[in-house]
């Protein structure tokens, strides 16, 4: 059966979006940058929301660098109420809605990883099928923007590892409690 890891970098205020903070959190050469590129080589697949996938989609799909050589290629599984006809993403499939994600815990083998802190991390923590929250904080107060969950509610969390990072980025890792 495979972990559901949800992954997000934020700020200390709790900001997800680093592009609505004017960006400039994120130093590509990084052991924050390293350990991202390592957590997607250790994933079977993502599973993604589909506003998530969309703005991944619009962006790595035409990229060609190391992360492009690492997202492109990889299975990706698409979370989405609506159906949709065309997903353009390479490897790209859509699941159907949050019901079908426990089925694909149980028929992945290896880690299934997602990015973002949204609506889909909210529900699956709730439902018991989220395994790890890693937020990757950095240190910068950013201001309004999106937060964990988006204001969805509370979700108990247990502390299972910290790690300093090189520029001050802490890596805290949390298993939710149902």
């Amino acid at each position: 059966m495979a972990r559901l890891i949800f992954s997000t970098q934020m700020a200390l205020d709790g900001l997800i979006d680093p592009m609505a903070a004017g960006g400039g959190w994120f130093v590509p050469t990084s052991e924050n940058a390293a350990r991202g590129r390592e957590q997607l080589r250790d994933a079977e697949a993502m599973l993604l929301g589909w506003t998530t996938f969309e703005g991944l989609a619009g962006f790595w799909s035409n990229q060609q660098d190391e992360w492009a050589e690492l997202l492109n290629p990889m299975p990706k599984h698409v979370v989405s109420r609506s159906p949709h006809e065309h997903v353009p993403w390479n490897g790209s499939m859509v699941e159907g809605g949050i019901d079908g994600v426990a089925d694909l815990k149980s028929r992945a083998d290896g880690d299934l990883l997602s990015v973002g802190c949204g609506e889909l991390a909210h529900e699956l923590s709730l439902r018991g099928l989220v395994d790890e929250l890693r937020f990757w904080v950095h240190p910068i107060v950013a201001g309004d923007g999106a937060r964990p969950f988006h204001g969805r509610g509370q979700v108990r969390m247990e502390l299972i590892d910290e790690q300093r990072l090189d520029h001050g980025v802490v890596l805290l890792c949390y298993r939710p409690v149902v």
